[in-house]
């Protein structure tokens, strides 16, 4: 079975069974040695070695006492500051001080491996230990269990990248750097939380493991950056610079410098420099292709935050001869960083959303690097005392980056057009005339907003979508436009991001909002030329009729006039005229009048109080209904109720018009009212459609109607009870 071929899950199995054996075996190495039950920390003043504090074999060594010499098995050395140098690559200036130093460790691991041995105070007090011949793993410090954890995690986070991308070149070469990483973190692990000393073959090993592993780390980090995101050499040179780290490491293993900073500095630092120019050199290659760029954010901030605070905190106070032991276990922890950024650019992780929070940080990075420097400038430069130094730099960069910051957000990131704006454009595409019209506008709005490279039709659903990448984004068919997916926003030079997704949703829910009310209108305009067709052709249609039939020239001229006054009211009804109840009940007392004349029945008009009716004004619904309801109660008295009176009264109830039409005929039941002909049935209807009733009653002889008619519409109704919870 080839490689590429196993599971991703075996793949990642097999990664955590090689990181568990390296594991155990550098525990192993850490445990495996005699036990002083020591502290110790290096006095420069008195040339001494003090004692912070002393358990088991090294109980009886009273703390702050003085050591000066430690003898055993026939050997003895005189303790000099070499011997408890945490981390000699960066302490040491030549190979011929690392070679001593190595060669005063394999003497103090061989003393300290005797059955007794003496430790002499520079008072001359001897206190004599018995080792135990292994150290118990409680006793072994924090920046231990850090730096070990850094190179397991580290190597599980490459071999997870590698077991889901094992075809891709950058997976295979963070593969490579996170085996680095399992060999060098670890290493160092053990000699820098050595108690004493290290055994001389122990020591060369985790050393080889240290600063091989740290050289082919940095080899695999160039690269790394020539294949991610693309590769921009020649395959080979990749294998070349591998190839080159190595030849270093085993030519200053051979003795060929004797310059420390040329042997072990200056690589390490060349990589870095190598690393982050091929990272410019990738940002610049990729400005046409975002999903690129996009990626390269993750290492370049991972590579920033992660490599250059690792080298201020070691490397460059290692330069300036400051002793930077008490951090170093733990600055491993900033491994973890690079190799969770360079994993998620390679995996692509949510990079649509990586634009606006890699902004902040990056700002926040470039704002306490300057504070530090403006500090270091007005302490060490113009010899400040440190709270006026502190001071005067917060100062500084609160007065100056502070708004070049928000000046610099605001021009890149934050160029949402405002919400007027867009109010404007939406209703301009919902204002379109035809349906063509409004999906070109809609096309050149989306194109405005977000600058796609190309746009094109695509079958989707009714949400806004965006894909994994951000490189495309969908919005649902609206405004008779089909579904659209836009490609790369920006002119090709950036990815959707969240702002972007909501912005097209917002605009999707406007234009739908806009497109719902465009045609609830458009259908109130159908249903109102309707109600107009109807009452032409019911009621002024009729009338007209009526008079071409009618053989008597009075009559006909009657009718003519009915015809017209009906005119008028559909005229004041599109003007969307009042009424004044005064003159709605002088016009219908006289209308009835003459139509009950003409027939022989004889009229009681009982109206509202003058003032209050002359104060009162109908709405163009309720004039209409109101003396359509009249009319065909009239008119069926006309013609069924062989009545000789008819009665009118006209009363108002606060914001309510009662009117009670009485007859003297032959009256009828109310249940056969209920079901009887369509008039009555319209009439009902009318009352309901107003939020009136209509109720029928009898006074022995005859005929009681009684009409409750609201004088305001429901609609109306319902905005007045907004308007007065508003107020």
């Amino acid at each position: 079975m080839k490689l590429l071929e196993i599971a991703p899950g075996k793949r990642l199995a097999g990664a955590a069974a090689l990181g568990c054996l390296v594991i155990g075996a550098v525990l192993w190495l850490a445990i495996e040695r005699p036990w002083l039950g020591l502290t110790f920390s290096w006095d420069p003043g008195s040339q001494s070695a003090i004692v912070l504090a002393g358990t088991g074999p090294g109980a009886a060594v009273p703390a702050g006492a003085r050591l000066v010499m430690i003898s055993g098995a026939g050997l003895s050395h005189r303790f000099i500051e070499l011997d408890f140098s945490i981390e000699p690559d960066g302490n040491l200036a030549t190979y011929r001080e690392y070679r001593a130093f190595l060669r005063n460790q394999g003497l103090l691991a061989s003393i300290q491996a005797a059955p007794v041995i003496e430790l002499t105070a520079d008072d001359g007090a001897i206190y004599e230990l018995r080792p135990q011949p292994r150290r118990p793993p409680g006793t072994l410090p924090p920046d231990f269990w850090v730096q070990v954890a850094v190179g397991f995690l580290a190597w599980m986070i490459a071999a997870a990248v590698w077991a889901f991308r094992p075809h891709e070149a950058s997976a295979r070469y963070l593969l490579l750097s996170g085996a680095m990483t399992l060999m060098f973190a670890p290493g160092a692990a053990v000699y820098t939380t050595r108690e004493l000393a290290v055994p001389l073959t122990e020591l060369l090993l985790l050393k080889t493991m240290n600063f091989g592993g740290g050289l082919v780390f940095c080899a695999s980090m160039i690269a790394l950056m020539l294949n991610y995101p693309r590769r921009i050499a020649w395959r080979g040179l990749s294998v070349l610079v591998i190839a080159a780290y190595s030849g270093w490491f085993v030519a200053q293993a051979l003795g060929a410098f004797d310059s420390m900073m040329l042997g072990r500095r200056i690589p390490v630092f060349a990589a870095l420099l190598a690393a982050t120019a091929l990272a410019i050199t990738q940002w610049v290659r990729a400005r046409r292709d975002p999903i690129a760029r996009a990626a390269l954010r993750w290492f370049l901030l991972s590579w920033l935050i992660g490599v250059n605070l690792f080298v201020l905190l070691t490397m460059v106070p290692q330069i300036l001869e400051i002793r930077t032991g008490a951090v170093q276990g733990y600055s491993f922890l900033l491994f973890l960083l690079i190799y969770g950024g360079i994993a998620l650019g390679i995996l692509r992780y949510r990079l649509f959303d990586l634009g606006i929070w890699w902004f902040r940080t990056l700002a926040w990075i470039i704002g306490a690097i300057a504070l530090v420097a403006l500090d270091l400038l007005f302490l060490l430069v113009m010899q400040l005392s440190s709270g006026w130094s502190l001071s005067l730099s917060l100062l500084v960069c609160s007065l100056l980056w502070l708004p070049f910051r928000n000046w610099l957000w605001s021009r890149t990131l934050l160029r949402a057009p405002a919400s007027d704006n867009l109010f404007k454009s939406v209703v301009h595409v919902a204002l379109a005339p035809t349906a063509g019209e409004r999906a070109a506008r809609w096309e050149a709005l989306l194109r405005s907003l977000f600058d796609p490279l190309e746009i094109k039709p695509v079958a989707a659903g009714p949400q806004v979508t965006s894909d994994r990448d951000g490189a495309s984004l969908t919005v649902p068919a609206v405004a008779q436009s089909p579904a659209l997916q836009m490609l790369y926003p920006g002119g090709g030079r950036r990815l959707f991001t969240p702002a972007d997704l909501k912005l097209a949703d917002q605009l999707t829910d406007m234009l739908r909002y806009a497109e719902e009310s465009r045609e609830a209108y458009a259908q109130g305009a159908r249903a109102e030329r309707s109600r107009i067709a109807r009452d032409l052709h019911d009621d002024i249609g009729s009338l007209l009729l009526s008079g071409m039939y009618q053989p008597d020239l009075n009559r006909a001229r009657h009718s003519m006039a009915q015809a017209i006054g009906e005119m008028r009211v559909i005229l004041r009804g599109l003007t969307g005229e009042q009424y004044p109840l005064d003159i709605v009940e002088a016009d219908l007392r006289h209308e009835l009048g003459e139509r009950l004349e003409a027939v022989g029945i004889a009229l009681d008009w009982q109206g509202c109080d003058e003032s209050a009716s002359r104060a009162t004004l109908l709405s163009h619904g309720v004039y209409k209904n109101l003396l359509s309801a009249v009319r065909e109660l009239v008119s069926n008295v006309m013609r069924h109720a062989e009545a000789s009176r008819l009665g009118v009264a006209m009363r108002l109830a606060g914001d309510r018009l009662e009117v009670v039409i009485a007859d003297d005929g032959r009256g009828f039941s109310a249940e056969a009212v209920q079901g009887k002909g369509q008039g009555l049935g319209n009439l009902r209807r009318r009352l309901e459609g107003l939020g009136g009733t209509v109720r029928y009653g009898s006074t022995g002889r005859g005929v009681v109607v009684s009409l409750d008619i609201p004088l305001r519409s429901a609609g109306e109704q319902a905005i007045g009870l907004v308007d007065d919870r508003l107020r």
